[in-house]
């Protein structure tokens, strides 16, 4: 359904973009249906979800206008309304959290691992509630995400981890919250994992006396919002 829903709206896109004479329909149809505008529908990546997030939410603002095209141009074809409408609002819910959190570190001129940190464990702990949503779409679209992230995390989960303890503010107890939320029953596993590589590690001592969990209350946690 998702794919299905994005490959719409990208040829929507297409279609517009592909001459003058159609991107000038369009523009009547937006003055037609009164819709003071001349924003376009981005094009989205496969891996960028902020991006197929600002399509969904542009395509939802501009429907009336793709409405009266359909009117207007017999050639071109796009999904029902009352399709884009329904479905594109349940995923655009969904995504807003990477749109939300590109936004921030974007404004930020230098953004920091700890923050970046924790933006990465609200992204995650998004995806694993999508999975219990009673639409079996959201779930697989989750499930799609959720393998891009795994891929990702394997990678850099390390790095982003010693970054975060090494902050005196944090040391191990946001770390052991977030595993918590990754890794479910096998959290332990990879805390005492962790613990080890840093007994391990050059500065041992140093690593050592940050791996100690702390009282620091997790008031970041207090703003997290998903939707299942």
């Amino acid at each position: 359904m998702v794919d299905h829903l994005i490959e719409k709206i990208q040829r929507t896109t297409k279609y517009i973009g592909s001459s003058a004479q159609r991107d000038e329909k369009f523009t009547i149809a937006l003055s037609q249906t009164k819709l003071n505008t001349k924003r376009r529908i981005p094009f989205d990546f496969d891996t960028l979800w902020n991006l197929t997030y600002d399509m969904i939410v542009a395509s939802l603002e501009l429907q009336p206008a793709t409405d009266r095209l359909k009117e207007l141009d017999p050639e071109f074809k796009c999904l029902p309304s009352e399709l884009v409408s329904e479905n594109g609002k349940k995923v655009c819910d969904r995504l807003k959290i990477f749109s939300d959190i590109t936004e921030k570190h974007s404004a930020v001129k230098y953004p920091t691992v700890n923050m970046y940190f924790i933006d990465v464990i609200h992204i995650r702990r998004s995806i694993k509630i999508w999975d219990k949503s009673s639409d079996d779409w959201i779930s697989a679209m989750g499930n799609q995400i959720q393998l891009q992230f795994d891929k990702y995390w394997e990678e850099c989960n390390k790095l982003l981890t010693v970054a975060v303890v090494l902050d005196p503010r944090y040391k191990m107890t946001i770390v052991s919250y977030a595993y918590k939320g990754i890794y479910d029953i096998y959290a332990e596993f990879y805390i005492k994992k962790m613990r080890q590589s840093g007994k391990n590690s050059e500065d041992g001592a140093f690593m050592t006396c940050n791996l100690i969990s702390n009282d620091w209350d997790i008031e970041w946690d207090m703003d997290f919002k998903a939707v299942s």
